[in-house]
């Protein structure tokens, strides 16, 4: 594969990964002098819902302190 036809793909993967970042929620919050970015992505083939992953991370929390 030529160099320029493989900068054109990488070029594009990374158009159509930006616009999948835009399209979804994003949260903003400044904590001092850090500025955190949060994106939040949802599964649509998980079968675990978001309620059962907030309680697993807090077990699992629990566990390893």
């Amino acid at each position: 594969m030529g160099e320029n036809k493989q900068s054109n793909i990488i070029a594009s993967n990374r158009i159509n990964q930006i616009q999948e970042e835009t399209e979804q929620p994003a949260l903003v919050k400044k904590i001092g002098g850090t500025t955190f970015d949060i994106h939040v992505y949802f599964s649509e083939t998980s079968k675990e819902t978001f309620a059962d992953k907030v309680l697993r991370l807090i077990q699992n929390d629990d566990a390893t302190t």
